[in-house]
């Protein structure tokens, strides 16, 4: 089997989705990087840097975008928080087979506010962390083949060389 169309890298702000997106599309041919945080509206970000939650509803047509992604063709590594089972429904709506893996990135609170908290340039603030750990659901039932929770308290290439142990393992199935 192929390599799935779409790869989302997912978590909570300062888990590592951008910078593990990254080196994992280094080691993937034909696949590009996408920040999901470019995606969204002004007035989401406005919220975010407010420090007011996202809700479902501003989500809504900021995943709708994301989901028409594979629409064009193209392998893609997309960061994106995809914390809710519903949103990693949406995102892998239009994915053509063999489809969509979404790799969760888990880490311990006080790391995250201590990355958070060195963190520049982000509109999303630290005080937004409670809320997002909150909507965080990790990989529910029926999810086991295409949702995959991963240690992200872990030196980066030993998270991406276990999310492409998981991709080569599905390759070979």
């Amino acid at each position: 089997m192929p390599l799935p169309t779409l790869i989302v890298i997912g978590g909570t702000s300062g888990c590592g989705k951008s910078t593990v997106s990254q080196a994992l599309t280094t080691q993937l041919e034909g696949y590009s990087y996408l920040d999901g945080d470019a995606f969204h509206p002004a007035s989401n970000i406005e919220k975010m840097a407010h420090g007011i939650p996202l809700n479902d509803e501003d989500r809504a047509g900021w995943l709708q975008i994301l989901s028409e992604l594979p629409l064009k063709g193209e392998k893609r590594v997309l960061a994106c928080s995809a914390l809710k089972k519903k949103y990693r429904d949406v995102l892998g709506q239009h994915c053509p087979p063999p489809g969509i893996r979404i790799f969760l990135l888990t880490l311990p609170k006080n790391v995250l506010l201590e990355r958070l908290a060195t963190r520049k340039g982000h509109y999303a603030k630290p005080n937004l962390l409670d809320s997002q750990l909150a909507d965080f659901e990790l990989p529910q039932e029926g999810e086991e083949k295409r949702v995959f929770a991963i240690d992200g308290h872990r030196p980066v290439v030993e998270v991406v060389e276990e999310i492409l142990a998981i991709l080569n393992r599905d390759r070979d199935d």
